[in-house]
């Protein structure tokens, strides 16, 4: 059966791309296809009304679960170009069509070597702004290999803006850490994903699961060792990743008498109905919160104005 699924995809792939050869010649705009992360808004920002932007893995998908629906094959078939965010994000890259130019942002921005430690790179690099910077730069490059010159300064133009704006969003983000008691300087999650984000803000990260469970299990000896270092980490609140919060993290809970946050992290993407800059502050006010800290409200609309009034 599995065979025989392959196939099938393989050659509805076949045929997509034959009709789509025979449109692109038509086409007055060339199509980029973003898969993941926070990419199909920061293309669709940079790009403006330039290029036709499909996005794959929704706000809602899992990137590390997602397949390929027919629209998305549809999609793929016309595009120029690829971007996704790279670093083992979404697996379903690995079956991407190889004729289309396919861009890790991610991976070709930061070039980041692996943790010697456990040989592991955190694929979610957008949560340090700076990061995005990074990535927004290397979009515009690749862009100018689809767009006519006359429309590369445009390009730069709203390539110059996104990167301002970022850099008033890390600041931002520096001062909200501020506001947080030193002693409570923690990030803690379900999953390991913010690790950018505490590295470059000073930080601490406490990934709950992806720390101490094994095999997906919590054994009684790790859940003592999470109350433990919960305490010794200064963690106020659990922050969880869904409503209803997972039986794992209520597990914690019980067990250190520690919480749960009635706010949300969005860990593997934009929040819904958010931007880019939108869920970094969505999460970033949460975290500080939870931890003892503060969230300029006021500060923060105007950044995500300002974001959203790039033209």
């Amino acid at each position: 059966m599995k065979i025989h699924s392959s196939l099938s995809v393989a050659s509805l792939l076949i045929s997509l791309f034959a009709t789509a050869s025979l449109s692109k010649a038509s086409e007055t705009r060339p199509h980029a296809v973003a898969v993941d992360g926070i990419l199909c808004d920061l293309v669709r920002t940079i790009s403006s009304s330039n290029v036709k932007v499909s996005c794959l893995v929704p706000p809602t998908g899992d990137p590390h679960f997602y397949k390929l629906k027919p629209s998305d094959l549809i999609n793929l078939s016309s595009a120029n170009v690829i971007f996704h965010n790279g670093y083992q994000l979404t697996p379903l890259v690995n079956k991407l069509p190889s004729e289309i130019k396919t861009i890790a942002v991610g991976e070709v921005a930061l070039n980041i070597k692996e943790d010697p430690q456990d040989n592991f790179i955190d694929p979610h690099v957008w949560h340090d702004p700076n990061n995005i910077s990074l990535m927004a730069t290397t979009i515009e490059a690749n862009l100018k290999d689809y767009i006519p010159v006359y429309q590369w300064t445009e390009l730069n133009n709203r390539t110059n803006k996104v990167k301002s704006t970022l850099s008033t969003l890390s600041s931002w983000i520096t001062t909200q850490i501020d506001t947080i008691p030193v002693s409570n300087r923690v990030i803690t999650s379900e999953h390991r994903a913010f690790s950018h984000l505490a590295k470059k803000f000073n930080m601490q990260e406490m990934p709950i699961i992806d720390s101490f469970s094994t095999k997906g299990k919590m054994r009684p000896s790790d859940l003592k060792r999470i109350t433990s270092d919960l305490s010794k980490l200064g963690t106020r609140e659990l922050l969880p990743e869904t409503f209803p919060a997972s039986k794992t993290l209520k597990r914690v809970s019980r067990a250190s008498g520690i919480p749960i946050s009635k706010t949300q992290l969005f860990l593997d993407g934009l929040a819904p109905d958010m931007s880019t800059v939108e869920t970094a502050i969505s999460n970033v006010c949460a975290i500080s919160i939870s931890q003892g800290g503060t969230c300029d409200q006021i500060s923060a609309e105007k950044i995500s104005s300002q974001w959203k009034n790039i033209p």
